[in-house]
């Protein structure tokens, strides 16, 4: 209430904010005038009701503050517009973010399936060299080379499964700072 008393009606739950405050309630006279006190002070004499307080203290601080609201408003309308702008950046750097991590994602998934054709290639490769070391015709060097290129291509998809639940990680993240659609 700070500061305030209150009344309110038994009958329609109507309640009202009023002016000063009272410890031990507030009495009328019979001329309508209202007064209150507390220990300190045993009567309060409430002369203006608190809708012409408020009238009074808003028409005298607007007319000895004039030029200095005027700045302080243009000041919150710069402040709400640097905001804006702000925000703006924001979300234009979330979009381009997402973005990236969109094309991250997709480039990902292309060195998954390039790594992939590479191991067929090499497994294929092997097997022709594996069947001919069987039968002679290939030094076993030739053999451990096309098995180190099988190799090789096996740890090349393993390193673009790894770029790949990256970039998913990047994604999911980026996708986070989004704003949620309606």
């Amino acid at each position: 209430l700070s500061g305030r008393d209150f009344r309110f009606h038994p009958e329609t739950h109507e309640f009202q904010l009023l002016a000063g405050r009272a410890q031990y309630g507030r009495w009328r006279d019979d001329f309508g005038n209202w007064f209150s006190g507390n220990n300190s002070n045993l009567g309060w004499h409430y002369f203006l009701d608190d809708r012409y307080l408020a009238l009074s203290v808003v028409g005298s601080w607007n007319l000895f503050a004039g030029g200095g609201h005027r700045a302080t408003a243009a000041a919150r309308r710069a402040g709400i517009e640097t905001l804006a702008v702000r925000a703006a950046q924001l979300d234009q750097r979330i979009e381009e973010e997402l973005r990236a991590a969109h094309a991250a994602a997709a480039d990902a998934t292309a060195a998954v399936a390039s790594a992939d054709t590479r191991i067929g290639a090499a497994q294929a490769a092997y097997d022709v060299v594996a069947t001919r070391y069987q039968a002679g015709a290939v030094p076993q060097l030739e053999l451990i080379a096309a098995r180190t290129a099988l190799l090789r291509a096996e740890i090349d998809r393993i390193t673009a499964l790894t770029d790949f639940h990256l970039a998913l990680v990047e994604l999911d993240r980026a996708a986070d700072l989004a704003p949620e659609l309606p």
